[in-house]
């Protein structure tokens, strides 16, 4: 039998509303699958409803490490960047964020434990794949670092109200998959942003304006409704763009 991997200076980052039931199986499944192998961690509810703060607080008797905070949704990065500072309380070293319809297997987090005892730098990226109901897909590689030491300061922006980023190079990239199962109705989110966007990038090689940061780009481009939406920061450099699909 497989010892249980534990990985002692890292805990979960997470940011959670209305999660009692998703695509991945609940708020409830996401902690037992995640805690046992982490050594802790923060998880900030934003004003949920259906009951998930309530299973939030009977699982910090099986998981004491595990604290949660209560904060107004404002925006996501603005969430994130909450669940940061009060990760920082924990004195754990390094932040895991994942989302609660994001799962990883007990054999990831043993390659995961084996990467970090290898590897003396501070952030690190995933692969992805997002898994519907009738089918499961890769996803591009251009997502912010998830796994990162707390004392780097990292720091997420909005864009177009759309997507949380951090303005940071994806870091180490870690040949371990991050699964995130999606519902059938955020197939149309997908197909309005990212489907063309992806087309372009196979067309074209590169995004359509290398000076913004490119989720800025494709979010204005293939979503009318961004412009609307305000919060958008055009601090991030383009080092957020995949070397490759």
């Amino acid at each position: 039998m497989i010892k249980t991997p534990r990985l002692k200076n890292t805990g979960l980052c997470a940011i959670v509303k209305d999660e009692k039931m998703n695509a991945a199986g609940g708020i409830g499944d996401f902690i037992e699958s995640t805690l046992p192998y982490l050594a802790g961690g923060v998880i900030i509810d934003t004003g949920s409803t259906d009951g998930t703060r309530q299973i939030l607080e009977r699982t910090t008797i099986r998981f004491p490490g595990l604290k949660v905070f209560d904060k107004l949704f404002n925006g996501f990065a603005d969430a994130r960047n909450y669940s940061l500072e009060k990760f920082k309380e924990t004195g754990l070293e390094f932040a895991f964020v994942l989302d609660a319809d994001e799962r990883l297997t007990k054999q990831d987090f043993i390659k995961l434990q084996e990467s970090l005892k290898s590897s003396q730098d501070e952030a690190f990226g995933f692969k992805f794949l997002d898994i519907y109901p009738d089918r499961s897909e890769p996803t591009y590689s251009y997502h912010s670092p998830r796994l990162f030491n707390i004392e780097m300061g990292l720091k997420y922006y909005d864009t177009c109200g759309v997507f949380e980023y951090i303005s940071y190079p994806t870091g180490t990239r870690l040949n371990i998959t991050i699964k995130h199962f999606r519902s059938v109705g955020e197939t149309d989110k997908k197909q309005r942003i990212y489907a063309p966007a992806q087309r372009e990038f196979k067309r074209t090689g590169k995004f359509p304006n290398l000076s913004e940061n490119p989720f800025q780009v494709l979010a204005k481009k293939y979503n009318p409704q961004s412009r609307k939406l305000g919060r958008i920061n055009f601090e991030a450099s383009t080092s957020l763009i995949p070397a490759q699909l």
